[in-house]
């Protein structure tokens, strides 16, 4: 299985691996930031370029901005 790092599992989304290869290939910018003017995942930039973790789930803040904006369990 191949796990992005917000949690979700690439390999059941259509476009994996045709036309998104998952946040580690791309650098953060799965496809759908393409409708973002060149934006980066916000997770991607939180959990791997800021605090360096393996997924959003390692992150001890309960309250992550992120988590509450994107209305995910934590």
């Amino acid at each position: 299985m191949k796990k992005a790092y917000c949690g979700m599992n690439c390999e059941c989304c259509v476009e994996f691996p045709r036309r998104c290869q998952g946040c580690n290939t791309t650098a953060g910018k799965p496809l759908w930031t393409s409708e973002f003017d060149d934006c980066v995942c916000p997770i991607y930039v939180c959990c791997v370029l800021k605090k360096q973790l393996s997924d959003c789930w390692e992150c001890h803040e309960t309250i992550c901005a992120i988590k509450k904006k994107l209305e995910m369990p934590m």
